[in-house]
């Protein structure tokens, strides 16, 4: 029985070498010129498949064993940050993405005639449950994006006749304002849909009265999939997360002393979901802390519920760095930067200068140094060290180095 271990492209060794020496992989599928820019100490992988390498032959018949799988089967462990400075590998079941998906879909009235256009990584369960899952489910069609820009994604609707848009609020964001959306056809587009981090209801509304387009917000994550969303037809309250997908999916907000707290009351999310993970994969520790036995998960998110159940959303609860959708641990990055040479100690943080709300807001990742006794590094130096190690998002766009 294959369990499938997606990871994003933009994976660097020492994020890749944390999540090897976890799951330990029997076999990497990947493209050569990735690998060769990545080839780090995973070569104990029994096969190592090169996907733009593969002759595939259509006409060939092939007889494969047929395995039943049941539902609880783990189906893939999808790797997240929590804020304590490394990767975990969430398992998810066969029956989570199938619930998720076809729960998602139909709540969002999907059929075989929508066409998806995918601009996000696939391995991100934004991408993976509420687009490809759910066009499998439905019969839709998926169109893979080129590039991000206004021009690219534009074009890509109107050369397709995509119906449904899926991406991050930072995505909608440079759509808005767009001068020359006019020369584009855009009569197919239905929906668009947006999560991963949270658009601020004045955004949703210029958007709206810009493209005349529907965008709803939605919400989840890795340890439970995307299963909150404002519904396709009905009510869409602006700057809200929304409502579950399934009647199944119950969410709670929590005090810190583990009390329910009423309508407009701020705690911790929490979601009681057949979604929900099975556990982090070899972190039972981890696993305990955020799910208990009655199957409530732990969000580490802060929100709201108003009187009709819409979540709202305040911030974060865990130590976490959202860059435009992407999830920056600083603990992990302060981890990189300990080894280099040069670093005695280093401290990552935010520092964002907000928008006003109908323009987005800048947000760049900080660095504290403190320098090894005779060492006075350079932040290009250092920086130029991170690359190789890292994604590129996650390294500090701002070093100040101060000497002991």
């Amino acid at each position: 029985m294959a369990v499938s271990v997606p990871v994003k492209p933009e994976y660097r060794e020492f994020e890749l070498l944390a999540i090897i020496d976890n799951c330990e992989p029997d076999v990497v599928v990947t493209r050569a010129y990735w690998f060769a820019e990545n080839c780090v100490n995973w070569l104990f992988a029994s096969k190592i498949l090169f996907a733009d390498q593969i002759a595939f032959d259509s006409e060939r018949v092939v007889e494969e064993a047929v395995v039943t799988v049941g539902g609880g089967n783990p189906a893939s462990i999808n790797y997240s940050y929590f804020g304590d400075g490394y990767p975990k590998g969430a398992v998810l079941s066969h029956a989570n993405h199938v619930y998720a998906a076809s729960g998602y879909s139909r709540f969002m009235e999907f059929g075989s005639y929508d066409r998806f256009l995918i601009l996000l990584p696939m391995s991100h369960v934004f991408t993976l449950s509420g687009c490809i899952n759910s066009a499998f489910i439905t019969g839709g069609c998926l169109v893979m994006g080129s590039g991000v820009s206004p021009k690219s994604i534009l074009t890509a609707v109107e050369k397709f006749g995509i119906t449904i848009l899926t991406a991050v609020p930072a995505i909608f964001e440079l759509l808005v304002g767009f001068k020359r959306k006019e020369k584009y056809n855009l009569s197919t587009l239905q929906l668009c849909v947006t999560g991963g981090d949270y658009m601020h209801k004045e955004m949703q509304s210029r958007f709206e009265e810009e493209y005349k387009i529907r965008i709803v917000q939605g919400y989840g994550l890795t340890e439970s999939l995307p299963v909150i969303c404002n519904p396709r037809r009905g009510v869409n309250k602006h700057g809200t997360l929304g409502i579950p997908g399934r009647k199944d999916i119950t969410i709670r907000i929590m005090d810190s002393t583990g009390q329910v707290l009423p309508p407009e009351m701020e705690g911790e999310v929490n979601i009681k979901s057949p979604t929900n993970m099975l556990y982090y994969y070899k972190l039972s520790s981890d696993t305990e802390k955020i799910l208990d036995s009655e199957g409530w998960l732990a969000t580490g998110d802060i929100g709201s519920l108003d009187g009709d159940g819409y979540l709202c959303f305040h911030g974060l609860k865990k130590n976490l760095i959202n860059m435009y959708g992407n999830k920056v641990d600083p603990l992990e990055v302060r981890r990189l930067l300990l080894t280099h040479p040069s670093v005695a100690d280093a401290k990552v943080y935010l520092e964002e200068e907000k928008g006003n709300k109908r323009e987005l807001s800048v947000k760049k990742i900080c660095a504290d140094i403190i320098p090894t006794a005779g060492n006075n590094p350079h932040p290009a130096e250092i920086a130029a060290f991170m690359h190789q190690k890292i994604a590129s998002y996650k390294i500090p766009s701002k070093m100040y180095i101060t000497p002991l």
